[in-house]
């Protein structure tokens, strides 16, 4: 999402010594490098739009643009039983995370991490979050400290989004 890109933008002037640019494409645009240029793919909301049918070639396109090793994440909103139907159904398409595990599976990754990105456990990180003079430090011990609950199955009945992040092979 383009507003997130701008955050992380504005962060990154706070932090001169990180080597970071961002970029924000529309994989329907068809106009990604045609070589393999990127260390991290952000694939941050096409899921909750694209049908499973058309969804292969959008994976496609964006893993030829990630280097070998690189990392990619996508976010999905999660289907199960309990979760209230979307008002939108034409708008919002939901997967199960066994549905995710599934098609990006197939994919040329290794699975790294399934995780929810909602619920109680974020409320913390979400604050540390928000403070730009907040050290890396303070949140790669959140993740350390929260990563093997999140890594859990049992989240998926409680969370409502879901990340999936792997690394190309």
């Amino acid at each position: 999402v383009p507003k997130h890109i701008e955050t992380l933008r504005s962060k990154l002037k706070a932090r001169p010594g990180l080597n970071i640019q961002t970029q924000v494409m529309d994989v329907r645009d068809q106009i990604l490098p045609s070589k393999t240029e990127f260390d991290v793919v952000l694939f941050m909301g096409p899921i909750y739009h694209i049908p499973e049918k058309n969804l292969g070639h959008c994976l496609e396109t964006c893993l030829k643009a990630l280097k070998t090793d690189g990392l990619f994440a996508a976010s999905y909103v999660i289907s199960h039983k309990g979760h209230q139907e979307s008002e939108y159904p034409d708008i919002f398409v939901r997967y199960s995370p066994a549905d995710v595990e599934e098609f990006l599976g197939k994919l040329n990754l290794n699975r790294i991490c399934h995780i929810p990105t909602d619920g109680e456990v974020f409320t913390e990180l979400n604050e540390l979050a928000k403070e730009p003079s907040t050290p890396i430090e303070k949140l790669h011990t959140w993740l350390e400290k929260n990563l093997s609950v999140l890594d859990d199955p049992l989240w998926t009945t409680t969370s409502i989004h879901g990340l999936y992040v792997g690394m190309k092979r």
